[in-house]
């Protein structure tokens, strides 16, 4: 079947007839949905999860901490699988898969009395983190970047700010709260019911496959170009693929001519093979041979291993550093959440730019942090602190998830964002473990901290 012919996929009846406009806002909605369901498997909830585990002495604090990282690490290696489910099922199906899973292992994990058992607790903790953490987000975020093309930004952007506000405002203080009156395990049993209530049949409804499936051509952008432009104007790679092969001969030639001056968009290794391929489109074998990808994921890795590891050990740089008087990791938390959320809408409305240009600004907003850390002590610049910390957690939240779909279209999407998922995850979960044993080595995490800094600027010279 030519690209260009519609697909036998149906739209769900209760869509049938809404405008393509009313359809774009609605999968943005849906998937903001999702990202927020997705926190089951982030570290706050399992954070308080794992600490009723060491509080009611079913294991030692020392135990729980690497069954977690243990479990990250693996639920991070599978994430390729879940981007591959995603290309080849769609984002409805494998939505619907993702989610009833996730719920059965909140209720397993909740009535199954395994938590006494180490490989079955660690079998579950893979289980939470890949599903929600890893899987529901990933297809959530790419279903955006199928839908949307010019405006990808503005939705990937507020839907960071509804994550973000939820992850940090929402979900922790509701868990403690339902911990203290219920009980963990009536609290994952909570979980486990809203999200079959609520993400099942968001999912079965809202959740759609790639929008050329249901033979549209357009994604509410009209003034998207169909090619490459000639000037700065965003150009939306996954518009051309749709292309059909008289117009793809047509403008081949000029394409391939005119390459090596839009080296922002792709890199130049692609050339030969887009010759003989859909040149607008970039398979996920070809994306991993291209050197943006490598700086991108570079980028991903060391912001998940800096930031993780910073936060994990937070409350004892606090202690080492005595300011527990003058502020707390509560308040610094606070601050990040507030400041992560606002500077989710900078890369939609402020930096636009296409190139390694984002991933400077951040690198050097998280080296700086690092520094400023070391004056924490002074009330103005824990609130700089936030702000560094933040704008990098808000940005790169939006970051991650939008500039591989600009770069390579959206066709093999799930492929390439799950290699970038397994690298990124990486990063989080050998962060605290490596600041964890440098510090204890040197016997300070400042010292530490300082070496650390240096990372992010030799890495902003690399992408130059």
């Amino acid at each position: 079947m030519s690209p260009c012919q519609p697909c036998h996929t149906k739209l769900p009846k209760l869509l049938n007839k809404c405008s393509i406009r009313s359809l774009c806002y609605i999968v943005g909605i849906a998937a903001t949905i999702g990202r927020a369901f997705s926190g089951v498997g982030q570290p706050p909830v399992m954070g308080v999860v794992a600490e009723a585990l060491v509080q009611q002495g079913f294991h030692s604090r020392g135990t729980i901490t690497t069954i977690y990282f243990l479990s990250i690490i693996l639920a991070a290696i599978l994430m390729p699988l879940a981007g591959y489910l995603f290309d080849v099922l769609g984002a409805r199906r494998t939505g619907l898969i993702v989610v009833f899973l996730l719920s059965v292992s909140c209720f397993v994990f909740a009535y199954g009395n395994i938590h006494e058992s180490i490989y079955l607790l660690l079998l579950i903790f893979v289980s939470i983190r890949f599903f929600g953490q890893g899987a529901l987000n990933l297809i959530s975020t790419n279903m955006i970047n199928q839908w949307w093309t010019k405006e990808r930004r503005v939705v990937q952007g507020w839907s960071s700010f509804v994550y973000s506000f939820v992850m940090f405002g929402i979900l922790p203080s509701c868990l403690i709260w339902l911990q203290n009156k219920y009980g963990w395990q009536h609290t994952l049993g909570i979980l486990g019911s809203l999200i079959v209530c609520v993400m099942i049949p968001v999912c079965y409804l809202f959740y759609m496959n790639d929008i050329h499936m249901y033979g549209l051509k357009t994604v509410c952008d009209t003034q998207v170009q169909q090619r490459y432009p000639m000037d700065e104007e965003e150009y939306e790679m996954n518009q051309a693929y749709w292309h059909s092969e008289d117009e793809q001969d047509e403008h081949l030639e000029t394409f391939i001519q005119n390459l090596s001056h839009r080296s922002y968009r792709i890199d130049n290794s692609l050339s030969s093979e887009l010759k003989v391929t859909n040149w607008e489109e970039c398979h996920w074998i070809d994306a991993l041979k291209c050197s943006y990808f490598w700086k991108f994921s570079w980028c991903c890795f060391s912001w998940g291993f800096l930031t993780t590891g910073l936060f994990f050990h937070l409350s004892a740089i606090y202690v080492q550093m005595n300011v527990y008087g003058t502020t707390s990791v509560s308040n610094t938390f606070w601050l990040i959440g507030l400041f992560s959320s606002i500077f989710s809408l900078f890369p939609s409305y402020v930096d636009k730019a296409h190139d390694l240009r984002p991933l400077r600004i951040t690198m050097f907003l998280l080296g700086f942090s690092l520094l400023v850390i070391h004056f924490v002590h002074l009330r103005i610049l824990e609130w700089l602190l936030g702000i560094t910390i933040g704008s990098v957690m808000g940005m790169m939240n939006v970051y991650s998830v939008v500039l591989l779909a600009e770069w390579f279209g959206t066709k093999h999407i799930g492929k390439i964002a799950g290699v970038n998922q397994t690298i990124t995850q990486l990063g989080s979960a050998l962060g605290p473990i490596v600041l964890l044993k440098v510090a204890s080595w040197t016997d300070s995490y400042l010292g530490t901290l300082l070496v650390c800094s240096i990372w992010p600027f030799l890495t902003i010279l690399w992408l130059y």
